[in-house]
């Protein structure tokens, strides 16, 4: 549990940020939503090994990934908010939730700053990350 104290401290920062710059700054705003629905599922052609283990064949998951985005009707900030659930049928470790990305993102005439959790990729032929020093992975996902 220790391990995730210094997201919650970034996630609460960028959340005082947004606060801070956020609606009260500015009267108006324009709010956008977005989800994106799967699902997937895993086959497993032969009998368990352990008597402990799931029978089923095919083990189904269904995945849900929102977006939220706030942006100021004067361009000077952006708030945005994107999650990940997964709910698997059989197997819990791989049922989680994970936010992505959460922060604001603040635009002054040729400067902007970014406060909060996002995932940044760089590079053209980086196919795999082999080199990702800046992003947290998601050790379940992967």
């Amino acid at each position: 549990m220790t391990r995730r104290k210094p997201r919650a401290r970034l996630i609460a920062g960028a959340l005082g940020v947004a606060l801070a710059f956020g609606p009260g700054a500015a009267p108006a705003q324009t709010v956008s939503f977005g989800a994106e629905v799967g699902g997937s599922a895993r086959f497993f052609p032969d009998a368990p090994l352990f008597g402990d283990q799931v029978s089923a064949h095919v083990s189904p998951s269904l995945i849900l990934a929102p977006e939220a985005v706030l942006l100021s009707d004067s361009g000077a900030w952006r708030l945005v908010g994107e999650g990940f659930f997964r709910l698997d049928a059989h197997d819990e470790n791989r049922s989680h939730a994970d936010v992505r990305e959460l922060g604001v993102e603040l635009f002054r005439d040729s400067f902007s700053a970014f406060v909060g959790a996002s995932q940044v990729f760089w590079g053209v032929t980086e196919v795999r990350h082999l080199v990702d020093v800046v992003n947290q992975i998601d050790a379940v996902e992967d």
